[in-house]
């Protein structure tokens, strides 16, 4: 019998033969895209990238790729930024 566990519910489902368990995880990201951290802030994406921009948003470049790391982020919303 195959099941199915979940982290977030813990529930288990039967799916059929087998004795095979399947551990399903959601993982947080490290850090965001700057779309991203837009929609968790509630801002457009444009005002976001002005804000990178500006130093106002904390951010990272991995190759090109501007990334909000979700710890900078958390200290920002939290005010000890």
């Amino acid at each position: 019998m195959q099941a199915t566990a979940t982290e977030s519910s813990g529930a288990l489902d039967d799916r059929g033969a087998g004795e095979h368990w399947e551990v399903r995880s959601t993982i947080r990201p490290l850090a965001y895209s700057v779309p991203e951290a837009a929609r968790a802030l509630g801002i457009g994406k444009t005002t976001a990238y002005e804000a990178v921009a500006a130093g106002e948003i904390p951010s990272i470049r991995i190759r090109g790729r501007v990334l909000v790391p979700r710890a900078a982020l958390e200290r920002l919303l939290s005010g000890t930024a």
